[in-house]
């Protein structure tokens, strides 16, 4: 199971293109100008044309957030724990709930090192599990644990360094710059085959705070070429690959001033794409009701044969995602074992 999250981007970019108003406004070139096709082609044909997306425009009741604050860190506590977050804003501390990381190592038994988290924004941390034993998290330059378990290899302690001593921008702080957080996801898939991903990527919203649609576009553009690099990887990875899910979503969409998003009631909307074990091959698919972030922690389980967890303010699995009588088999390569870790 591999997340990618991609920060800040709204669903008009990604089902109707790049908005004419917005890209006259900021003097973009024509030729920026694209159709949704042709400004994500990974997402669009690999992703959405093999696999199935919610939150498309006319399609049924949109994909919202359920936190009312519109940021990020509660976007993404909902959508690592399935269950709305009393925390209202990006300074709340780590996670006290269980994440659906967690689930892979303490009820699917899976082995330290192959449940990874990997992230641009170092606050990421705070949701990628409330006890992060046997869990590689690397967020921003130099936050994380279990960072000794991508020691062992010497291309991801490069990359690790790397990414520890480059500037922060188009972010500040911490900040890692997505090509670096891409390419250290991208090995660390390649050498520990893991059973859980989570990949966080965040210059777009970065160029969207500093109100730069034609950077913001390019960003989104380089995330997209990581979706399409993720996927051919794992079309040379034989049965692992191949029982692999991969869901691309966003924490949060924007404001109608491009720029902001916290408080704003139009940021509520996110939008979600999936391919790959246990997806349907369904395009654009029509939500009965309205679906939230939370919903995906549910569905997950779901695909991986996990019992539900009931309780208040928690998601519902996506019967329209969740192909009948589609799971993922536990195959015996991908069984928890005893031995050590192998590429």
């Amino acid at each position: 199971m591999i997340i990618v999250a991609i920060d800040g981007v709204r669903w008009q970019d990604v089902f109707l293109g790049v908005e004419p108003e917005l890209a006259e406004d900021q003097g973009l070139d024509r030729d920026m100008r694209l159709p949704p096709e042709r400004l994500i082609p990974n997402i669009h044909q690999r992703v959405i044309g093999q696999g199935a997306a919610i939150g498309a425009p006319n399609c049924g009741a949109p994909m919202t957030v359920l936190n009312r604050d519109y940021v990020s860190l509660p976007g993404y506590l909902e959508m690592l724990t399935g269950q709305a977050t009393h925390c209202t804003t990006n300074d709340c501390g780590a996670t006290t709930i269980p994440t659906i990381a967690e689930a892979f190592r303490d009820e699917l038994r899976v082995a330290p090192g192959r449940i990874g988290f990997i992230s641009s924004w170092d606050r990421l941390e705070r949701a990628a599990a409330a006890d992060p034993r046997g869990i590689i998290v690397s967020a921003g330059r130099t936050r994380g644990h279990n960072h000794d378990l991508l020691r062992g290899s010497a291309t991801l302690s490069e990359l690790l360094d790397m990414g520890a001593v480059v500037g922060p921008f188009p972010g500040g702080g911490n900040y890692r710059p997505d090509a670096y957080t891409a390419n250290l996801a991208l090995h660390y898939l390649i050498e520990h085959r893991p059973r859980f991903l989570f990949v966080g990527l965040g210059d777009t919203d970065e160029w969207g705070h500093k109100d730069d649609y034609e950077n913001y576009l390019q960003a989104l553009r380089f995330a997209d070429t990581f979706v399409g690099s993720l996927l051919t990887t794992l079309e040379t990875m034989g049965p692992y690959g191949h029982g692999v899910t991969v869901i691309v979503t966003t924490d949060h969409g924007r404001a109608e001033d491009f720029k902001d998003h916290g408080g704003k009631p139009e940021a509520a909307r996110v939008w979600l794409g999936a391919v790959g074990a246990g997806v349907p091959r369904a395009g654009l698919l029509t939500s009965p009701t309205e679906r939230h972030l939370a919903d995906l922690v549910p569905t997950i389980r779901a695909l991986m044969g996990l019992p539900a967890i009931a309780g208040d303010r928690r998601g519902t699995v996506l019967a329209e995602l969740v192909e009948a009588g589609e799971r993922q088999e536990l195959h015996a390569s991908h069984r928890p074992s005893g031995m050590t870790l192998a590429p």
